[in-house]
């Protein structure tokens, strides 16, 4: 196949007799082949189901590494700041990953992209393994990075489903849905992973992160190719010749990464602190997983509901009730017992969660294509809130 057929790939064109305009490719210039990130969900089914099961492996991940980083911190630190660190690293990681991925995204395409977020989350599960076999948290930090710079890549999934053709709320819900099997599947794999290495604690639930981050990377790999675009060259997001300028930075981008900021930032504290309280009240790690599970549960039930039914939610109502949730979280630690509290407090954010990030993510892609830095600042700005909660959760 050659490079000129190929979407995936950038070069050196040759000139045609009847290139002309600025925008043609031309001896000496580097153009992108690249289609933009609405092309790549064009793919039919076969890319649908791709795209969900590739999420839903990354959900699993998720699942599992939510519910062993701050029980590893736990055990391998002396203080409290410790114990949060490696969370704060897979947080961190999350963070470097959002410009990287969206760029690596627009020069080789989604599989691309998807492919190599879930190859690192695979090495980043199994130095954490490794990493608690030594007792060495500098270990379980490098690869809690590696963990989360593949969440910074996974976080690629909503925006490919806002971007397709369709009903979007139904596809951004059915990505963020398939979160729901994951949280259910997470406490009975990490179990059974861990019953396989015992007397050796977190380490089988670090191999099963690893395990689902091959799962991502599988469905990753079987993503159709897209035809070339044959729309003129550009960079994707960006608006086509003798269009309307679209703004870099607009309403919907700022009230979606404000709605984006508070969400991201409480769920962070919640999963940071939450299982150290638990754990610190008397309640077991197996038992702490199961109640981290269920809150991953409450983070992707109420967007699987939505795209199950067809419900015509506005983005703006969702994301208000998500906010109203969240804000009910902290009242919850104040008028029930320590364990009842910070149950209630997992089980409120992730729903809250759930409704702030489809109504903001709607917000954002409403309207003409927003521009893939767009996406990155915004993916980026809510990372950096989630770090930032994860290492001062008491001010959250």
């Amino acid at each position: 196949m050659s490079l000129a057929s190929d979407p995936g790939h950038s070069r050196l064109g040759a000139s045609r007799p009847d290139d002309g305009g600025p925008d043609q490719v031309r001896p000496g210039r580097l153009a992108c082949l690249c289609p933009p990130l609405g092309a790549f969900t064009r793919t039919g089914a076969a890319g649908a189901v791709a795209l969900v099961t590739g999420a839903g492996f990354a959900c699993l991940a998720q699942v599992l590494v939510y519910g062993t980083l701050p029980l590893a911190g736990a055990l391998l630190s002396r203080d409290v700041v410790e114990a949060s660190l490696p969370m704060a690293a897979c947080l961190a990681g999350a963070v470097l990953a959002s410009l990287p991925g969206a760029f690596l995204m627009d020069a080789f395409g989604r599989r691309a992209a998807l492919a190599t977020g879930a190859s690192l989350g695979a090495a980043g599960g199994t130095t954490v393994a490794v990493g608690l076999l030594a007792l060495s948290l500098p270990v379980v930090l490098v690869g809690a990075f590696w963990l989360g710079v593949a969440q910074g890549f996974a976080m690629l999934y909503r925006h490919a489903a806002a971007a397709g053709d369709g009903d979007r709320r139904r596809q951004v819900a059915a990505v963020l849905g398939v979160g729901v099997a994951a949280g259910l599947a997470g406490p009975a794999l990490a179990t059974f992973a861990e019953g396989l290495v015992a007397p050796f604690t977190l380490v089988g639930a670090a191999l099963a992160a690893a395990l689902a981050s091959v799962g991502a990377l599988a469905a990753a790999l079987a993503e159709p190719t897209a035809p070339p675009a044959a729309a003129p060259l550009a960079s994707a997001g960006a608006p086509a010749r003798g269009a309307p300028a679209v703004p870099l930075f607009d309403t919907r981008f700022l009230v979606a990464t404000a709605i984006g900021v508070v969400a991201w930032a409480t769920m962070a504290s919640a999963m940071t602190h939450a299982p150290m309280a638990l754990v610190d009240c008397g309640v077991s790690a197996a038992a702490t997983y199961g109640i981290v599970a269920w809150h991953v549960v409450a983070m992707y039930a109420p967007a699987a509901a939505i795209g199950l039914f067809g419900l015509r939610i506005a983005p703006v109502v969702a994301a208000g009730a998500g906010l109203a949730l969240l804000a009910a979280a902290f009242a919850a630690t104040a008028l029930f017992a320590p364990i009842a509290g910070e149950i209630s407090r997992l089980m409120l954010v992730g729903a809250g969660w759930s409704l702030a990030t489809l109504g903001a993510t709607l917000i954002l892609h409403a309207g003409p294509p927003p521009r893939r830095l767009v996406l990155a600042l915004h993916d980026g700005a809510l990372l950096t809130a989630a770090l930032l909660a994860a290492l001062f959760g008491g001010l959250f």
